[in-house]
């Protein structure tokens, strides 16, 4: 039986992004022997999706049982709003319009949810 919130839920989704949500533009990258170039067999990304920071957990130093909190940033973009063909992959460039002079490249890509891919972003350098 389908949850009676489900539908709530998914009207609510593009609101969600229209209203708290950024533009995040992901270029395709491959990789070369000496550096990485722009992958124009793969269509570049621009939606709006949310990024925020997230705790994924605490780090365990040398098994000491310490716990170190840490944050990173997470891109979260509706399956829906992505154009035809569209793969993300480790090591693309990232951009993210709202957050002028920061360059990002994706970490990895969460796949587990079936209505938002979750992309971590590793952050490269300042402009």
């Amino acid at each position: 039986m389908p949850s009676p919130f489900s539908a709530a839920l998914a009207a609510m989704e593009p609101r969600l992004d229209q209203h708290m949500g950024e533009r995040i533009v992901i270029t395709p990258m491959g990789r070369g022997d000496f550096a990485r170039a722009a992958d124009t067999t793969r269509p570049v990304i621009d939606v709006t999706g949310l990024v925020d920071f997230v705790d994924p957990s605490s780090a365990d130093i040398a098994r000491l049982e310490a716990r170190v909190p840490y944050e990173e940033l997470e891109a979260e973009i509706r399956r829906e709003v992505l154009p035809a063909g569209a793969e993300v992959r480790k090591d693309d460039a990232v951009t993210l319009t709202e957050r002028p002079g920061q360059s990002y490249k994706v970490g990895r890509v969460d796949k587990s949810d079936p209505s938002r891919l979750r992309i971590n972003l590793v952050k490269i350098g300042t402009d």
